[in-house]
């Protein structure tokens, strides 16, 4: 059966026709008679090619199936119809998702199917974090842990995803978890209500995750990228630290590949030095300012990048850089990262055979 792809468009006039490719921001505009209409309005539905030669040569007994074929042969060569079998993702939340990659990868259903059986850790359910785990839930992941000790507090509400008035009080793994069942209920979810103070509190986690995603700013974002990557790196897992913002400037994590790219104790070297003897002071809690648009943006892309990561059709996006966006112009500067004998980690010094 062959129909017009469902990311192509029509437009059409007295005498033409414009096809539209959504996904690529093309189009085709071609002459098109009455015949070529009619043909096109089969192909809309779906229709079998013996059944569509019988139906126009039915109606227009004066077109031969060499004028047929030609026109098809045009639609297939552009890409404007497509050879349709029923999809089993077909009315799924990821039907659009896969309609997308359709026309990027060599096939978008193989890839959805790697992409539902991974597990992602996110170490933080806040602003950032509830936002990504949103986010890829929709995409089809099927099985999440969750580490955040924090419940959910009013000034939450305001910036983080899927909390509300009546979650005042409880726990955010809990209501978070609780949420995405709603979205799909066969969703695996291990959760974990302690704070994380050193690489050591991984152990606690008995599953290893297909890569770690780590939205913890508490002491701050620098000891905790670096207990997540002495832990994790060692056993192999991708993982992105560094997520964050400091007013309108966000910060992209560093997505870290073990064995393939810079790591975050790398990336830190010099930091690291400047802050030596320096301790943070008790009984401060320190808040910078944010919004919700800022913060679903920083979680989109950093859910985007999730995907990139675990799919193997996909390319990582922010592997040996660092990035910062000012929010309120869209103004990006990218930092180059190189791996030498003198800034990396014994981890990195040993994989990359520095």
């Amino acid at each position: 059966m062959y129909r017009i792809k469902k990311t192509v468009k029509l437009f059409q006039n007295k005498n033409k026709i414009k096809f539209i490719f959504m996904n690529i921001h093309q189009e085709i505009t071609i002459k098109c008679n009455e015949v070529c209409r009619f043909i096109l309005s089969l192909l809309a539905i779906g229709i079998v090619k013996s059944s569509l030669f019988h139906q126009v040569k039915k109606k227009y007994p004066k077109v031969s199936e060499q004028d047929i074929n030609s026109f098809l042969k045009f639609l297939i060569t552009n890409q404007i119809i497509e050879e349709f079998k029923e999809s089993k993702y077909e009315n799924s939340i990821v039907s659009r998702q896969v309609n997308f990659y359709s026309t990027i990868v060599p096939n978008s259903e193989s890839m959805q199917d790697e992409l539902s059986n991974k597990c992602v850790l996110i170490l933080g359910l806040g602003g950032v974090g509830s936002c990504i785990s949103y986010f890829l839930a929709q995409a089809g992941i099927s099985h999440f842990i969750f580490v955040d000790s924090d419940k959910v507090e009013n000034t939450n509400l305001g910036r983080q995803a899927l909390y509300f008035k009546d979650d005042i009080g409880k726990y955010k793994v809990d209501v978070i978890s609780n949420k995405l069942r709603k979205l799909n209920p066969n969703l695996i979810i291990e959760k974990h209500k302690f704070t994380v103070q050193s690489k050591e509190d991984f152990m606690k986690i008995k599953h290893i995750p297909d890569i770690v995603v780590n939205c913890l700013d508490e002491p701050n974002s620098y000891f905790t990228g670096t207990w997540v990557t002495n832990y994790y790196l060692g056993l192999d897992i991708p993982m992105i630290n560094g997520i964050g913002y400091r007013g309108r400037a966000i910060s992209l994590g560093l997505t870290t590949i073990p064995g393939k790219t810079i790591c975050w104790n790398c990336a830190n070297a010099s930091y690291k030095n400047a802050i030596k003897g320096y301790v943070p002071i008790l009984n401060h809690n320190p808040q910078a300012g944010v919004t919700s648009p800022l913060a679903n943006f920083i979680g989109s892309i950093h859910a985007q990048e999730v995907i990139n990561i675990l799919c193997k059709e996909l390319t990582p996006i922010l592997t040996n850089r660092i990035g910062v966006i000012d929010f309120l112009t869209l103004d990006i500067k990218w930092y180059k990262l190189t791996i030498n004998s003198t800034n990396c980690c014994p981890i990195c010094r040993r994989r990359n055979n520095i």
